[in-house]
């Protein structure tokens, strides 16, 4: 008999767990039922006026500032970080989709008691709506590609006949792990005053700066076996490969906040605050920073970041990744192809970006000092084309090949003809070049430069000496109002982009 009876208090049990189960999924489909059509209608016609405002009062500021006579370095830098041609157009659709989301996320609350997720309550059709709405539908449409072409497109599509759209400009960086945001899907941790993380309370990016970064530049130690050659094409081929311009609108969509003046958050402002202790800057103040323009996402709500350019080994920062942008740096003025020159100044005789013949440096020769003895380890010499591979830069890869900052001069130094330094400012220090290109117009072109590049060590990497105050407390300080922290703003954007945050795990995985 107790057999009997613990059995039938079993089957009780499990009648009652599926009741409130069926209950709970009937009651979750009756609250999506609560969004209408109307309503995603109204909240895409809500997020594309305040997008489209606030693009448009930072386009009419940068006009305005640009017609001053005397234009200022800080209007120069502020205007070039725009994003233009096709970029805007898919990043406009990227922010019309996000700023949907939290239009409805704030009408919603009135109807949902709890704290809640967007993503768990829209439906996929619903979705699919909006993406339609936003115009993101239409981002990752299929090509047409010409069957017998033998050239690659400067876009990338096409240049995989059976996957068009893999390898494109403008395309969202990949994941080789999964994002991890505050809310789980777009805002980054940080986002939220006072709530902790793992249990504890987030350290301030700049804080971290000062505390592990920070070290006196008067006993600098130099890498004995790489010059500032190394760094600089580190550089060179990360600007080939990736770019992820920040969001257009300098004020905060929702809150009206200018994000250069301010030390609000607000969707983009994501601010980094000083402490009260720092030992150069005032507590009053704050870096700004911008969020990473985010690219439509049509499989899921979790938030990815735009690489505008294509993620091959093709030059793109000198040809360009869309179709606008390479035929403005072409001379049109006959068939050959040749890229525009500079009109007004020539690097003693010679244009200013001028073409070489000499093979691709990087795998021969940068990549050996970067990687080591193990370097065929991580990238095996190459066999033949495999349609299979995915050749995206993947988002973890663009915070770890940082790595390069910490290997930055604290001088940049001119050299004449015969390698011996100029009579008048020899070495001249870092934050004095930002933006100042008469160094290298009025002061004897781009040889000085690179010679001066090839004589000198370039700073090594050690624990007690990993990034120089040129660039973590002077960063483009003539056009700020405080110079910037560049090792802080890197710990704040791998919060921004929400990548995980075991840097073991993410210095494995960036080179997979």
């Amino acid at each position: 008999m107790q057999c009997i009876y613990e059995e039938k208090m079993k089957l009780l049990l499990l009648c009652v767990v599926i009741f409130w189960a069926s209950k709970t999924a009937f009651t979750y489909e009756d609250e999506s039922k609560k969004i209408s059509d109307d309503m995603i209608e109204e909240s895409v016609i809500r997020a594309k006026g305040l997008v489209d405002k606030a693009y448009a009062e930072t386009q009419n500021n940068l006009k305005q500032r640009l017609k001053k006579e005397h234009l200022s370095i800080g209007d120069m830098m502020a205007y070039s970080k725009q994003p233009t041609a096709t970029s805007i157009t898919a990043i406009t659709k990227a922010d019309y989709l996000d700023a949907t989301l939290q239009v409805l996320t704030e009408k919603l609350k009135c109807i949902y008691k709890e704290p809640f997720n967007i993503s768990d309550v829209l439906t996929p059709e619903q979705m699919e709506t909006i993406n339609q709405l936003t115009g993101c539908a239409y981002q990752y449409l299929p090509r047409v590609c010409p069957l017998h072409s033998p050239y690659r497109t400067i876009t990338g599509e096409c240049n995989n006949r059976k996957n068009p759209m893999l390898g494109v400009s403008n395309a969202a960086l990949k994941r080789l792990l999964p994002a991890e945001y505050e809310n789980g899907y777009d805002s980054p941790k940080g986002w939220t005053d006072g709530l902790k993380i793992n249990g504890y309370p987030l350290p301030m990016a700049r804080a971290l700066s000062n505390a592990i970064v920070r070290f006196n530049t008067n006993s600098l130690e130099l890498d004995a076996n790489r010059s500032q050659c190394f760094m600089q094409w580190g550089q060179f081929t990360d600007h080939d490969k990736s770019l992820s311009p920040d969001t257009p609108s300098v004020s905060a969509i929702f809150k009206g906040v200018d994000c250069l003046n301010s030390c609000a958050k607000g969707y983009p402002c994501f601010p980094l605050p000083i402490p009260p202790d720092d030992p150069t800057k005032n507590s009053s103040d704050c870096i700004p920073l911008f969020r990473s323009a985010a690219a439509c996402s049509l499989s899921s709500l979790i938030r990815q970041q735009i690489n505008v350019l294509t993620p091959y080994h093709d030059a793109s920062q000198v040809y360009g990744s869309e179709i606008g942008l390479a035929t403005k740096l072409r001379n049109l003025t006959n068939d050959l192809g040749l890229l525009a020159i500079n009109q007004n100044y020539t690097d003693n005789g010679r244009p200013f970006l001028p073409f070489s013949d000499d093979e691709k440096i990087t795998y021969n020769d940068w990549l050996p000092l970067l990687l080591g003895k193990n370097m065929l380890k991580y990238i095996p010499k190459y066999t033949s084309y495999n349609e299979t591979e995915d050749p995206r830069v993947s988002n973890v890869f663009t915070l770890a090949y940082r790595m390069g900052h910490t290997l930055v001069h604290v001088l940049v130094y001119r050299v004449g003809e015969g390698y011996v330094p100029l009579k008048t400012n020899p070495a001249i220090p870092l934050h004095r070049t930002f933006y100042n290109p008469a160094w290298v117009i009025h002061g004897g072109g781009i040889d000085p430069l690179m010679r001066g590049m090839l004589v000198n060590s370039a700073k090594i990497n050690r624990q007690y000496q990993i990034m120089s105050d040129e660039l973590r407390d002077h960063l483009f300080e003539s056009t700020n109002k405080l110079g910037l922290d560049l090792a802080a703003i890197n710990i704040q954007r791998g919060r921004e982009r929400g990548l995980p945050g075991n840097i073991k795990t993410i210095l494995k995985v960036s080179f997979m």
